[in-house]
Protein backbone atom coordinates (compact mmCIF):
# COMPACT_ATOMS: atom_id res chain seq x y z
CA UNK A 1 0.00 0.00 0.00
CA UNK A 2 1.23 4.06 -1.03
CA UNK A 3 2.54 6.15 1.95
CA UNK A 4 2.09 9.41 0.92
CA UNK A 5 2.93 11.48 3.37
CA UNK A 6 3.43 11.99 7.09
CA UNK A 7 0.10 12.26 8.45
CA UNK A 8 -2.60 10.21 10.13
CA UNK A 9 -4.57 10.05 7.07
CA UNK A 10 -2.10 9.75 4.66
CA UNK A 11 -1.59 6.41 2.96
CA UNK A 12 -3.69 3.95 1.36
CA UNK A 13 -4.17 1.88 4.33
CA UNK A 14 -5.35 5.02 6.55
CA UNK A 15 -7.63 6.09 3.84
CA UNK A 16 -9.37 2.74 3.25
CA UNK A 17 -9.91 2.61 7.43
CA UNK A 18 -10.87 5.96 7.58
CA UNK A 19 -13.74 6.39 4.60
CA UNK A 20 -15.40 2.67 5.26
CA UNK A 21 -16.01 3.84 9.10
CA UNK A 22 -16.90 7.37 8.36
CA UNK A 23 -19.26 5.81 5.36
CA UNK A 24 -20.52 3.27 7.28
CA UNK A 25 -21.38 5.07 10.21
CA UNK A 26 -23.17 8.07 8.30
CA UNK A 27 -25.16 4.79 6.39
CA UNK A 28 -26.01 4.35 10.33
CA UNK A 29 -24.30 0.99 10.62
CA UNK A 30 -24.16 -0.01 14.73
CA UNK A 31 -20.83 1.49 15.48
CA UNK A 32 -20.22 -1.61 17.74
CA UNK A 33 -20.22 -3.49 14.33
CA UNK A 34 -18.12 -1.24 12.99
CA UNK A 35 -15.60 -1.37 15.51
CA UNK A 36 -15.32 -5.69 15.72
CA UNK A 37 -14.95 -5.54 12.01
CA UNK A 38 -11.91 -3.41 12.01
CA UNK A 39 -10.67 -4.73 14.92
CA UNK A 40 -10.66 -8.52 12.96
CA UNK A 41 -8.85 -6.75 10.70
CA UNK A 42 -5.67 -6.15 11.96
CA UNK A 43 -3.86 -9.30 11.12
CA UNK A 44 -4.55 -7.98 7.52
CA UNK A 45 -2.99 -4.69 7.79
CA UNK A 46 -0.47 -5.16 10.54
CA UNK A 47 2.58 -6.58 8.34
CA UNK A 48 5.23 -4.98 10.18
CA UNK A 49 6.08 -2.05 12.88
CA UNK A 50 5.45 0.81 10.24
CA UNK A 51 1.90 -0.63 9.34
CA UNK A 52 0.99 -1.37 12.75
CA UNK A 53 1.38 2.43 13.27
CA UNK A 54 -0.69 3.71 10.53
CA UNK A 55 -3.26 1.01 11.10
CA UNK A 56 -4.13 1.69 15.04
CA UNK A 57 -3.40 5.63 14.45
CA UNK A 58 -5.89 5.58 11.49
CA UNK A 59 -8.04 3.72 13.44
CA UNK A 60 -7.96 5.83 16.58
CA UNK A 61 -8.30 8.74 14.58
CA UNK A 62 -11.34 7.72 12.28
CA UNK A 63 -13.11 6.79 15.77
CA UNK A 64 -12.23 9.76 17.56
CA UNK A 65 -13.86 11.52 14.13
CA UNK A 66 -17.44 9.67 14.91
CA UNK A 67 -17.23 10.44 18.16
CA UNK A 68 -17.02 6.49 19.22
CA UNK A 69 -13.62 6.11 20.61
CA UNK A 70 -13.38 3.24 22.62
CA UNK A 71 -10.83 3.01 25.70
CA UNK A 72 -8.64 0.02 24.68
CA UNK A 73 -8.26 1.43 21.28
CA UNK A 74 -7.26 4.63 22.79
CA UNK A 75 -4.75 2.99 25.45
CA UNK A 76 -3.11 0.61 22.87
CA UNK A 77 -2.46 3.62 20.42
CA UNK A 78 -1.17 6.23 22.78
CA UNK A 79 1.27 3.21 23.45
CA UNK A 80 2.09 3.14 20.13
CA UNK A 81 2.69 6.71 19.71
CA UNK A 82 4.48 6.75 23.41
CA UNK A 83 7.49 4.51 21.20
CA UNK A 84 7.31 6.85 18.69
CA UNK A 85 7.13 7.21 15.13
CA UNK A 86 8.98 4.09 13.27
CA UNK A 87 12.45 4.19 11.82
CA UNK A 88 10.74 3.47 8.32
CA UNK A 89 9.59 7.01 7.97
CA UNK A 90 13.36 7.57 7.54
CA UNK A 91 13.72 5.90 4.60
CA UNK A 92 10.58 8.31 2.76
CA UNK A 93 12.08 11.27 3.75
CA UNK A 94 15.51 12.94 6.09
CA UNK A 95 12.77 14.62 7.78
CA UNK A 96 9.61 12.13 7.43
CA UNK A 97 10.11 10.51 11.31
CA UNK A 98 10.37 13.80 12.85
CA UNK A 99 7.40 15.45 11.15
CA UNK A 100 5.63 12.43 11.88
CA UNK A 101 5.99 12.38 15.42
CA UNK A 102 4.69 15.65 15.16
CA UNK A 103 1.49 14.31 13.84
CA UNK A 104 1.85 11.58 16.15
CA UNK A 105 1.97 14.06 19.13
CA UNK A 106 -0.86 16.02 18.12
CA UNK A 107 -3.26 13.15 17.14
CA UNK A 108 -2.53 12.08 21.03
CA UNK A 109 -3.80 15.30 21.95
CA UNK A 110 -6.76 14.88 20.59
CA UNK A 111 -7.70 11.45 21.12
CA UNK A 112 -7.60 11.91 25.04
CA UNK A 113 -10.43 14.34 24.48
CA UNK A 114 -13.85 14.06 23.26
CA UNK A 115 -14.10 15.08 19.67
CA UNK A 116 -15.93 18.96 19.85
CA UNK A 117 -17.21 18.38 16.45
CA UNK A 118 -18.12 14.81 15.61
CA UNK A 119 -19.49 13.91 11.97
CA UNK A 120 -23.24 13.68 12.80
CA UNK A 121 -25.12 10.98 11.39
CA UNK A 122 -27.71 12.16 8.64
CA UNK A 123 -31.74 12.72 9.61
CA UNK A 124 -33.26 9.65 7.93
CA UNK A 125 -35.98 11.18 5.51
CA UNK A 126 -38.33 9.00 3.47
CA UNK A 127 -36.37 6.05 2.10
CA UNK A 128 -36.25 5.71 -1.93
CA UNK A 129 -38.10 3.20 -3.52
CA UNK A 130 -36.05 1.76 -6.78
CA UNK A 131 -37.03 2.59 -9.87
CA UNK A 132 -35.94 -0.37 -10.76
CA UNK A 133 -35.11 -4.28 -9.89
CA UNK A 134 -32.70 -6.75 -10.35
CA UNK A 135 -33.44 -8.43 -13.64
CA UNK A 136 -35.15 -5.72 -15.33
CA UNK A 137 -33.93 -5.08 -19.10
CA UNK A 138 -32.98 -1.53 -20.33
CA UNK A 139 -32.95 -0.68 -23.86
CA UNK A 140 -29.98 2.15 -24.33
CA UNK A 141 -29.76 4.30 -26.90
CA UNK A 142 -26.17 5.33 -28.10
CA UNK A 143 -24.52 7.34 -31.09
CA UNK A 144 -24.09 4.01 -32.88
CA UNK A 145 -27.88 2.67 -32.41
CA UNK A 146 -29.83 1.51 -29.51
CA UNK A 147 -28.41 -1.38 -26.94
CA UNK A 148 -29.41 -3.70 -23.99
CA UNK A 149 -28.28 -3.90 -20.16
CA UNK A 150 -29.52 -5.26 -17.18
CA UNK A 151 -30.06 -4.75 -14.10
CA UNK A 152 -27.25 -7.11 -12.05
CA UNK A 153 -27.72 -5.56 -8.67
CA UNK A 154 -29.37 -2.70 -6.54
CA UNK A 155 -27.73 -1.03 -3.70
CA UNK A 156 -29.72 0.51 -1.41
CA UNK A 157 -28.37 2.45 1.88
CA UNK A 158 -30.43 5.22 3.89
CA UNK A 159 -28.23 7.70 1.81
CA UNK A 160 -28.08 6.44 -1.46
CA UNK A 161 -29.20 3.71 -4.17
CA UNK A 162 -27.01 2.44 -6.59
CA UNK A 163 -27.97 0.55 -9.74
CA UNK A 164 -25.05 -2.01 -11.17
CA UNK A 165 -25.53 -2.50 -15.17
CA UNK A 166 -24.73 -5.64 -16.87
CA UNK A 167 -24.25 -4.82 -21.05
CA UNK A 168 -25.04 -6.99 -23.68
CA UNK A 169 -23.39 -6.79 -26.84
CA UNK A 170 -26.59 -6.49 -28.64
CA UNK A 171 -26.85 -3.29 -31.00
CA UNK A 172 -29.18 -2.73 -33.05
CA UNK A 173 -30.62 0.53 -35.25
CA UNK A 174 -34.16 0.52 -34.17
CA UNK A 175 -35.44 0.33 -30.28
CA UNK A 176 -35.11 -3.32 -29.38
CA UNK A 177 -38.41 -4.76 -28.00
CA UNK A 178 -39.17 -7.89 -25.89
CA UNK A 179 -40.55 -9.04 -29.10
CA UNK A 180 -37.31 -9.00 -31.13
CA UNK A 181 -35.90 -12.16 -31.57
CA UNK A 182 -32.52 -11.42 -31.59
CA UNK A 183 -33.55 -9.52 -28.00
CA UNK A 184 -35.50 -12.53 -26.58
CA UNK A 185 -32.25 -14.91 -27.06
CA UNK A 186 -30.16 -12.76 -26.16
CA UNK A 187 -32.01 -12.54 -22.90
CA UNK A 188 -32.67 -16.64 -21.88
CA UNK A 189 -28.34 -16.66 -22.62
CA UNK A 190 -27.49 -13.86 -20.48
CA UNK A 191 -29.78 -13.42 -17.76
CA UNK A 192 -32.51 -15.04 -16.00
CA UNK A 193 -34.51 -12.92 -13.38
CA UNK A 194 -33.94 -14.06 -10.06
Amino acid sequence: MAIDGIKIIDSDSAYDIYNDITERYKNLEEVTKIIQEWLNEEENFCTDALHTEIYWTALAYSLWKIGHLPDNIQQKTLAIIKNGANKEWLKIDIKAQKQRQKALDKLAEQIQSENPKPIKQPKLTKKKEPYFEVGDVLAIELPQGYGICFISEVYQTPRKLEYHLACTQYLNDSLPTINDGRFSQQQNCLWQKQ
